[in-house]
């Protein structure tokens, strides 16, 4: 079992610039980390000309993202840049030593 996700797992901001998710595990956590835009009701404004965000989310469980009960998942958003998805890896991780 992997102790931590890394920014190198996670891919680069290409792979999320086209709209692609990333999803995994760390033991009984999953997580998933996909790009939002202005759209989406947790999106938050960073800087002023921000037009996405990261929605990092994790739970607990043996279901896929699509199948776990929205009550269920944890999240939270960052900046759509690499210190965000930096910050992000660093949230799920804090996440998994949580429980």
């Amino acid at each position: 079992m992997q102790n931590k996700v890394t920014d190198e797992q996670l891919y680069g901001m290409p792979y999320y610039e086209k709209g692609a998710c990333y999803s995994g595990s760390l033991g009984k956590m999953r997580y998933h980390l996909e790009r939002i835009n202005s759209e989406h009701e947790l999106f938050q404004t960073f800087k002023e000309d921000d037009k996405y965000n990261f929605l990092a989310t994790i739970w607990w469980g043996e279901y896929c993202y699509e199948k776990t009960p929205v009550e269920d998942l944890v999240t939270n958003v960052f900046p759509f840049d690499t210190d965000g998805k930096h910050k992000a890896t660093l949230w799920i991780n804090e996440q998994s030593e949580s429980k």
